[in-house]
């Protein structure tokens, strides 16, 4: 074994030893025949010049060797003029390099590989669709065997069939229209073919103030001058792409890129006549483009990720995954996506299937409407929803791109602190959060909200606010074209209510929708209630009392049922049901402006229809605890005044009266009958108030009061009336009693009040009291010796006027008197005895400033005018005149 071993690299050794002598006699014959060939390169040049039909001028020609095969170098080629002669296009180098195997099989040159190494062309544009090269313009090849020109496909066949073409170091001015000029620096294009197979592999530079530096390779298979039978697969790497520089004089859709850099690695694929494929990873910064239509830009910091696109049958998808966008303001989550497109007879796309993980809808509208890519309709829609947010994988079906019809549209996702305007007739909503499902006839909404806010100004003047908001809405078209709604266990809370709903609402194609809705709630803020009133709806005159009325306390257990076509709301003809109840706690209530309000109220408050009543059990009115009071507006509407209806009964006493009197509107009126007057002891009130709520200072009220061991303090000296009974009715401008009974100056009076407005004299409340009186009683009231000129006791009638303070007529006292049973011991004619009758008046002016004044007149005799001035609650005459045998005092 070994010696075979031996032999084996003895002939081994042979062989190689041969290679190398048979290397050194192939360079030295190339070596030989250079000088030969730059003996003959008139022959070279006058080959060339009768192939291209152009002079062509060569500077030096030399071989060499690479390896076994001989490579003939061409140095400073020149086309010349001609015309002129002068050099046209010059070339630094051309290298051709022979395959000897197959050439010597041949019996002719073939060549391995063509290299070009330093030119210069000028490319023109001067139109869209056309491309000249200048230094190439007068070029024709011809045929040599022949003698024919040589046409576009035979050339681009020799081309294709060379198995290696070199081009180096190529400089290019290119020149498009309008006379803008590119210069590319071409670094190296290798073309290697085989029979079936081809390969472009090229890189270079876009020479501008930022450089684009692109490489590229190119497979294909087949005769790439026959697309439609070959296949290829395209790799792009672009770095320093300046998009300004690139497309600064292009507009897309009215849509100007200004700024972005960036770089990009693309993937494509070329089967049947077309692009089956392209995928691409890249990066830009600082994007920035101009949207032509509104004037304004958009900026993204960063833009990066991979996308694709692919068919698929007659279906094309679009791809992308590892998407980042980074804004000025904000960041995106990395994302992706995949749409799935179908084209149309008329040349439009249908979306048969989108996935999109992460969109904010904020930076979405913003950017679609400055591309302008969307059609006229989906623009105005998206215009006036102007939706924000955030939607996470968002699945869509069957969506017509410039035809949007969302009732063919089948679409799933998740929501967060979404936002849009109303539209149409569905309310706006500011931060909602949960899924949607929705195929284009039904759909679910599932909310799971914080601090969502519902916008529907229809009902609502202002958003409704609620720190949550969770359940299950439904909706489903029939084939009739009615949408009937559904909410379950729709729960809503925040920091003034809580409230749990059931609903059911159908809207048919044409007319107003059916309801049938239930809500269970309790309200913890009362004064907050106007918030969640559908005052659109309402009378504006309830809608201010709403707003006004409820100060403070809450509702429990309160339940509101809505049923019926809300055409017919509120229900005035009993076509539906409208109830609102709730068991109301410690509220504060002013019913009415200007009037006291009604402290810690407990009770039930119902809206029905369109009345509302409330049943008060236990109430505070200023000091005074109310009970069984009953409350209610019995029309709530447009057609008629809203009249607010206050019924109750009443315990307490005269001083609270007064002082409820007083700080009401009824000052105005009422109270002017009972200025300065003292009332004490206590009463039992039956009243009842018509409050109109767009004029409340025109209140009504009849009230009837019953009174046991009152007493009224007049306003002459300390006299009082005591045990005082009796009833009495009034109104807001009027006092009426009969028949009131009490005691005065020790003896039983009966009395009467009635309020009296005599023509242009100021309306006052007039008391009229009948009584006796004895001498003694008198004299100790007047704290004067009247027993030692009088004795006896006679009755007596009396009308006192109180008048109010704010007017100018001062209160009044008259009584009347025959004075019989009194004797009277003066003088004569002025004695008489107790059963004789002697008519006797006294008028007493109860001045507010002192002293008081008064007037007596005895039969026919006497009439005397005296002064008495108030000591200690007392009366004490200071001065008088009288007159004698009937003269006036």
């Amino acid at each position: 074994m070994t010696n075979v071993y031996i032999k084996a690299f003895h002939r081994l050794g042979y062989v190689i030893a041969a290679l190398v002598i048979f290397a050194a006699l192939v360079v030295s014959v190339g070596h030989l025949l250079t000088p030969w060939m730059n003996d003959h390169l008139p022959d070279f040049e006058s080959w060339s010049s009768e192939l291209l039909n152009v002079p062509v001028k060569i500077g030096h020609v030399h071989i060499s060797w690479e390896i076994y095969e001989p490579v003939i170098t061409f140095d400073k080629v020149s086309v010349l003029d001609k015309e002129t002669h002068k050099p046209k296009f010059a070339i630094q180098k051309i290298d051709v390099n022979l395959n000897v195997i197959r050439s010597l099989a041949a019996w002719k040159p073939i060549m391995q590989s063509i290299r070009v190494e330093g030119a210069h062309i000028t490319i023109r544009q001067p139109t869209h669709g056309a491309v000249l090269i200048e230094e190439l313009k007068d070029l024709i090849v011809t045929d040599n065997s022949t003698g024919s020109l040589a046409d576009f496909n035979d050339m681009m066949g020799w081309v294709f069939s060379q198995p290696n073409l070199i081009l180096q170091n190529i400089e290019m001015d290119y020149h498009l229209p309008r006379g803008l000029k590119k210069s590319i620096t071409l670094e190296q294009l290798v073309l290697k073919n085989t029979l079936t197979q081809h390969q472009l592999i090229g890189e270079g530079t876009l020479n501008q103030p930022i450089p684009t530096h692109a490489k590229f390779v190119l497979n294909w298979t087949g005769n790439i001058i026959q697309l439609e039978e070959a296949s290829a697969r395209l790799y792009v790497y672009l770095e320093g792409i300046s998009l300004p520089q690139w497309l600064s004089d292009f507009s897309w859709h009215q849509l100007q890129i200004k700024q972005g850099l960036g770089s990009a690695k693309i993937w494509m694929t070329w089967d049947k006549n077309q692009f089956q494929k392209i995928q691409s990873q890249f990066q830009f910064y600082d994007l920035e483009w101009l949207a032509l239509a509104t004037h304004k830009t958009q900026e993204i910091s960063r833009l990066s990720g991979h996308v694709g696109w692919k068919r698929s049958g007659e279906k094309q998808i679009f791809a992308g995954d590892d998407i980042l966008i980074d804004l000025p303001q904000h960041l995106w989550p990395t994302t992706h996506f995949s749409v799935t497109a179908t084209q149309k007879s008329d040349g439009g796309y249908v979306i048969e299937n989108a996935l999109l993980s992460y969109l904010d809808l904020n930076d979405v509208k913003k950017i679609a409407l400055s591309i302008g890519l969307l059609p006229e309709k989906l623009q105005k829609n998206l215009i006036a929803l102007d939706p924000q947010g955030e939607i996470r994988d968002l699945h869509i079906k069957s969506f017509n791109y410039e035809s949007p019809d969302l009732f063919n549209t089948t679409l799933d996702g998740e929501f967060t602190n979404l936002n849009f305007n109303t539209w149409e007739k569905f309310p706006g909503v500011a931060n909602a959060s949960g899924i949607l499902e929705w195929n284009g006839t039904k759909g679910n909404l599932r909310l799971n909200s914080q601090d969502i806010a519902i916008v529907y100004s229809k009902l609502f003047p202002h958003p409704l606010k609620f720190d949550q908001l969770s359940g299950l809405l439904h909706w489903q078209k029939s084939e009739t074209g009615e949408w009937t709604l559904n909410a379950k266990n729709l729960e809503v809370s925040s920091a003034d209510l809580k409230a749990h709903t059931d609903m059911m609402m159908s809207v048919p194609p044409a007319g107003s929708p059916n309801i049938n809705l239930t809500i269970d709630f309790s309200i913890q803020r009362l004064e907050n209630l106007s918030k969640y009133a559908p005052a659109r709806i309402l009378n504006p005159e309830l809608v201010v009392w709403l707003n006004s009325a409820f100060l403070s306390g809450k509702i429990e257990s309160g339940k509101i049922v809505l049923q019926g076509n809300l055409t017919d709301y509120p229900f005035e003809k009993g076509k539906g049901t409208f109830v609102a109840s709730g068991l109301v706690k410690d509220l504060d209530l002013q019913y009415a402006p200007g009037w006291p309000s009604l402290n810690h109220v407990n009770g039930v408050i119902i809206f029905s229809r369109n009345t509302m009543r409330a049943d008060i059990n236990t109430a505070q009115l200023l000091d005074t605890q109310l009970s069984l009071l009953h409350m209610e507006i019995p029309y709530v509407g447009e057609k008629n005044p809203e009249i607010l209806q206050v019924q109750g009964f009443v315990n307490t006493d005269f001083a609270q009266a007064l002082d409820f009197i007083h700080q009401s509107p009824l000052n105005k009126t009422l109270g002017k009958d009972l200025d300065g007057l003292i009332i004490t002891g206590p009463m039992q009130l039956k009243v009842g108030m018509q409050i109109p709520l767009s004029h409340p200072n025109n209140t009504k009220i009849q009230a009837d009061l019953a009174t046991t061991d009152a007493n009224l303090k007049l306003p002459i000296g300390n006299l009082s009336i005591e045990q005082l009974n009796g009833f009495m009715h009034f109104t807001e401008s009027s006092i009426e009693a009969t028949n009131l009974q009490a005691r005065l100056l020790n003896e039983p009076i009966s009395l009467s009040l009635t309020t009296e407005n005599q023509g242009t004299k100021s309306a006052y409340l007039k008391g009229v009291l009948k009584s006796k009186i004895a001498i003694s009683d008198l004299a100790s009231w007047f704290n004067m010796p009247l027993t030692r000129y009088a004795q006896g006791m006679t009755n007596y009638q009396a009308e006192i006027h109180f008048s109010s303070s704010q007017n100018s007529q001062p209160s009044e006292l008259i009584l009347n008197s025959n004075l019989k049973g009194i004797t009277i011991n003066l003088p004569k004619p002025f004695d008489k005895k107790a059963n004789e009758i002697r008519n006797f008046q006294w008028e007493l002016l109860l001045n507010p400033k002192p002293p008081l004044q008064s007037k007596i007149h005895y039969g026919k005799n006497l009439s005397a005018a005296l002064s008495f001035q108030k000591n200690n609650n007392e009366l004490q005459f200071l001065n008088g005149e009288v007159s004698l045998g009937g003269g006036e005092a």
